[in-house]
């Protein structure tokens, strides 16, 4: 009966070691990446469309996702690299004197001097950067960061004002800074389900400003896209 009793508690043993989840499962554990899904409207101060001298001044609607690799934690906070990937569009009508008026318009004013035309700026900026982030304790509330990094604007602007398309690249360096703030404290039980489950171990709301400016390198296709941006967004931690 004891030799039973033994093989049975052996048994037990190895059944709970394979179906119990690993120790520490929904602990918190140092991130290795993180995931940053972010919103603004972009304000391109430098630009002006085709065929006209209107710019752009906090219109349109731009998104971005980063991805980022943590590599360093050290006790003045950690340091990451990554890269980023953008879409912009920037619609404006403007009002042109010297566009000359289609058919249509004449037949309905035949006075008319000035006409509205529409003009669109689609941007996909392609980006690489390093950030600090300000983290001292484990679950930080309030995290704040800076980065800075190269990037590339692939540019396409359309017109129904006469003018030709534009179409090129803009080279510029992008700096940034802001706050995250810990979201995990509002479930804790959501927080610690989804840390045995995916892996994620923080979720943050993330607030920017970012401001672009010229790289330096020589850009042939005199497009000019410094300007700035406030962000908002999520984070998300693994």
């Amino acid at each position: 009966m004891n030799t039973l009793y033994k093989t049975w508690m052996l048994l037990a043993s190895l059944w709970l070691g394979v179906t119990a989840p690993p120790a520490g499962a929904a602990e918190l554990r140092p991130a290795r990446f993180g995931v940053v899904l972010g919103y603004g409207a972009p304000t391109y101060s430098h630009f002006s469309y085709a065929g006209s001298g209107a710019g752009i001044s906090g219109r349109g609607h731009a998104a971005q996702a980063r991805l980022e690799w943590i590599p360093l934690r050290l006790p003045v906070g950690t340091f990451s690299v990554g890269v980023g990937l953008g879409f912009a569009v920037s619609p404006r009508t403007v009002t042109l004197t010297n566009a000359t008026p289609t058919a249509e318009e004449l037949r309905k004013d035949s006075s008319i001097v000035s006409v509205d035309r529409s003009n669109v700026l689609v941007s996909i900026p392609v980006e690489t950067y390093l950030t600090y982030r300000a983290e001292f304790l484990e679950d930080q509330i309030v995290v704040p960061f800076a980065r800075v990094g190269p990037s590339v604007t692939f540019v396409r602007q359309a017109s129904n004002s006469g003018a030709p398309e534009r179409a090129g690249k803009f080279f510029g360096l992008e700096y940034a800074a802001g706050i995250q703030v810990l979201l995990n404290a509002i479930d804790g039980g959501a927080a610690k389900s989804l840390r045995i489950n995916a892996g994620l171990q923080q979720t943050y709301l993330t607030v920017e400003y970012a401001r672009k400016t010229d790289l330096g390198v020589k850009n042939p296709d005199a497009l000019d896209l410094r300007g700035d941006v406030i962000r908002a967004g999520l984070r998300f931690q693994f």
